[in-house]
């Protein structure tokens, strides 16, 4: 999913930056928060029990990630993780929500 930049700017996204290897939220957190990147690469992975990392996808600029578990009210089920120093957009979940509904 992509939204326009400005539109979430205008709905309250606030574009915060994240360093190289930054957790930008973990496995299991509530989902709270719609994430869009302006600029950057974020992975999102699970690590099993024996400690080898599984990745769920590589997303790039342009890109959104995390947003199913907004749609169901569930925990994030993976770890997302900044792979370069990236600037994303953070819109909250409610917002999120009536943003869509608007349009």
């Amino acid at each position: 999913m992509q939204i326009d930049t400005n539109l979430l700017i205008a709905w309250g996204g606030l574009a915060k930056k994240y360093a190289k290897n930054e957790v930008i939220f973990n496995e299991e957190d509530n989902a709270l928060f719609y994430y869009q990147i302006i600029e950057g690469q974020v992975k999102l992975m699970n690590i099993n029990n024996d400690g080898k990392e599984y990745i769920q996808g590589i997303f790039q600029d342009g890109c959104s990630f995390g947003e199913p578990p907004l749609f169901l009210n569930e925990v994030y089920p993976s770890t997302a993780v900044a792979q370069k120093d990236s600037v994303i957009i953070k819109l909250s979940k409610t917002t999120f929500l009536k943003l869509l509904d608007e349009y």
